[in-house]
C-alpha cells in the first residue's frame, strides 16, 4: 500500500510540475499591449482679457532730455509767475520721465504758492505729496527737507 500512495504522490508531483510549468510558460508570454487613449481634457477657449495692453515704453536718453527741455521752460515760467503754463510743463515733464526731483519739487512749490493764496488744503496736501517724492529721489537735498517741516509744523498746531 505504501508503494502505492507513493506513486500516487510522484504522479501528483509530476502532474503539478508539469501543470505549473505550463501555467507559467502562459504568463511569460508578452501580452499585446492595448493603445493607450488618454483622456486630455477639451481646450476651452479663453475670454479675452478686459485689460487693454500697451507695448512696454522703455525709458532712454531722450525722454530724459525731453522731460529737461520741459523742466527748464517751465523754470523760466515759474520766475516770471506765470504758474499755470510752468504746471502744465511740468506735469508733461514729470510724465515722461518721473525720475527728474527738480520737477516734483517745482511742481510742489506751485501748488503751495495757490493752496496758500487759496486756502485749499487739497493744493496743500498735493504740493506735501510732491516734496515728499522729490525726496525719495533725493534725500539730501536740504531745501525739500526744509520744505517738508513747514508740513510737519502745521499738523502739530
Amino acid at each position: 500500500m505504501r508503494t502505492f500512495w507513493l506513486g500516487m504522490l510522484v504522479v501528483s508531483l509530476v502532474g503539478l510540475t508539469v501543470g505549473c510549468r505550463t501555467i507559467a510558460r502562459k504568463r511569460v508570454q508578452p501580452v499585446p499591449k492595448k493603445a493607450v487613449v488618454e483622456n486630455k481634457p477639451k481646450a476651452v477657449p479663453k475670454k479675452p482679457s478686459p485689460v487693454v495692453k500697451t507695448p512696454k515704453r522703455t525709458t532712454d536718453q531722450g525722454d530724459m532730455k525731453e522731460a529737461t527741455q520741459r523742466l527748464t521752460k517751465a523754470r523760466r515760467l515759474f520766475m516770471r509767475g506765470d504758474y499755470g503754463p510752468a504746471e502744465a510743463l511740468l506735469k508733461e515733464a514729470i510724465t515722461i520721465f518721473p525720475f527728474v526731483p527738480e520737477a516734483n519739487l517745482l511742481l510742489g512749490k506751485i501748488f503751495l504758492i495757490r493752496g496758500a493764496a487759496n486756502r485749499d488744503l487739497a493744493m496743500m496736501d498735493n504740493a506735501r505729496l510732491m516734496f515728499e517724492m522729490a525726496r525719495a529721489m533725493e534725500p539730501e537735498n536740504t531745501e525739500i527737507t526744509t520744505l517738508l517741516e513747514l508740513f510737519r509744523a502745521r499738523r502739530t498746531d
